[in-house]
């Protein structure tokens, strides 16, 4: 039974409203990642050397056209997160609609619970991590295509519109792939025929895709030039990618990239196991809990899909290349609805339908909280720059025959500190702050030195939070 167009208009239009709500902070402005170097070197270099040179094509397109325009870089930011929440609450949906499609919910609460779901597939802990950069426009763009290539290959059975919709994906972002493995996957299990047959297909367009996807890179990448220092390169060696994957595996889920509550994923996971697994035992269905088990390692498994091919992006922190584990335990609650009579019976139901309530209240606090904290750290590295700044130009004054062209920082680290330092940048990360944060906050350029055991000892003492400037370099010691 199809889902109404009215029906489909009200509940994208409560998607962008809750989304609205929960990246608020975001929407009123905030100094994405990648903003730093569009400011150093342009949209039109950006446009080049980072977009086209990765295979983005569409995101090179719309770079150029901001160039063109001359559209100030926080508005387009906020232009860019704006049309991505309409697009990814158009993905949810899509998904709402396909899980409908299969197993038409009757009853209010039912519908009310898989579009809770479907909203958390697309709006969880890793969609902080793509919300963070201009380029959520192409990430957003992808997942919604591949999830409709999900449905062209195994609702409609269209292998021609699948790949096509497949490639397209691609140009946009291909670090979102693992979610095409994963949905069609998971369409395949809550399918009642499960044709396991379509995992051929599934295998043989991915390989097609990725095969283009990698021509079009090797020749943006012979032909184009950059200065610029970038982690995410192809990279050949798969087997010590994809060991290096699996190592970082147990880390990526626990911790949920340090973006969710550390372990609450899990519990999340294992509550909802659990429940499958009683109900089947009950009912005299274990395959039920097999499959759910079989779901998970999938979601799981597709997360690797970026990293075993693409240097640096194995890294924990990218939480863009990892949404199928994000979208892991909606992926459950779905298969619960869809393939189980979880939601049906009396207790099963009620314990399900609690559970998915408090992971969607968990998800849009968590979300609504990291986000103020991801903007309190834009303002707190803003001071921090600025301060910087004032000292060199203070500097400069007193020396005009000298220009400040290098930093160094020292951190000293003091667990029983509780309060802040006068000045001090929120990353806790050493190298976090640098060139990058000063061209940003500041629009000032510097370059980043070692600070050394002599300047250390010579000027400075163990517990002393001081900016000193000696020659062509600011000397910076701050407590965190």
């Amino acid at each position: 039974m199809k889902v109404e167009k009215k029906e489909k208009i009200i509940l994208l239009a409560i998607s962008v409203a809750i989304s609205c709500i929960a990246y608020n902070e975001f929407l009123r402005g905030y100094n994405s990642i990648d903003m730093a170097k569009i400011i150093a070197i342009g949209y039109d270099q950006y446009s080049i050397q980072f977009s086209l040179y990765d295979g983005r094509i569409i995101m090179a397109m719309i770079g150029l056209l901001a160039n063109s325009i001359k559209i100030q870089l926080n508005i387009y930011y906020i232009i860019l997160l704006s049309a991505s929440i309409i697009i990814s609450s158009i993905s949810v949906i899509k998904i709402y609609s396909i899980i409908n499609n299969i197993k038409p919910a009757q009853k209010k609460l039912t519908k009310i619970i898989i579009f809770m779901a479907a909203y958390c597939y697309i709006f969880n802990f890793t969609n902080i991590n793509n919300f963070q950069f201009i380029e959520c426009i192409v990430m957003s763009i992808s997942t919604l295509l591949y999830i409709l290539a999900s449905e062209e290959l195994i609702i409609k059975d269209k292998k021609i519109n699948c790949f096509a919709l497949c490639m397209l994906a691609t140009i946009c972002y291909q670090g979102t792939i693992g979610m095409f493995f994963a949905t069609t996957l998971l369409l395949i299990f809550i399918q009642k025929d499960r044709n396991f047959k379509k995992i051929v297909d599934l295998i043989v367009i991915s390989v097609m895709v990725i095969g283009i996807d990698f021509l079009i890179i090797t020749i943006a990448q012979n032909n184009i030039y950059t200065t610029q220092n970038q982690s995410g390169r192809l990279n050949m060696d798969f087997m010590q990618n994809l060991k290096s994957m699996i190592n970082r595996l147990p880390y990526l889920i626990y911790s949920s990239l340090g973006l969710y509550p550390k372990f609450l994923q899990m519990i999340f996971i294992i509550l909802f196991l659990t429940l499958i697994y009683i109900y089947g035992i009950k009912k005299k269905e274990p395959s039920k809990f097999m499959y759910s088990i079989l779901i998970m390692i999938i979601f799981f498994a597709s997360s690797l899909a970026m990293g075993i091919v693409y240097q640096g992006l194995i890294e924990p922190q990218n939480g863009r290349v990892v949404n199928s584990i994000g979208a892991s335990i909606s992926a459950l609650i779905l298969y619960c609805y869809a393939d189980t009579k979880i939601f049906e019976y009396k207790f099963y139901k009620e314990v399900g339908i609690c559970l998915t309530i408090f992971y969607f209240i968990t998800v849009n606090i968590n979300t609504l909280q990291i986000t103020n904290n991801l903007k309190s750290e834009n303002l707190i590295d803003e001071e921090f720059a600025k301060q910087i700044v004032q000292e060199i130009k203070k500097y400069e004054d007193q020396n005009p025959n000298i220009k400040v062209t290098n930093m160094a920082i020292n951190y000293i680290i003091d667990l029983n500190n509780k309060e802040e330092g006068k000045f001090s940048p929120s990353y806790k990360k050493v190298a976090l702050f640098g060139e990058t944060q000063m061209i940003l906050y500041a629009n000032y350029e510097i370059e980043k030195v070692e600070f050394t055991d002599e300047i250390k000892n010579k000027y400075f003492n163990n517990e002393e939070e001081k900016m000193i400037c000696i020659g062509d370099t600011i000397y910076i010691q701050t407590i965190i």
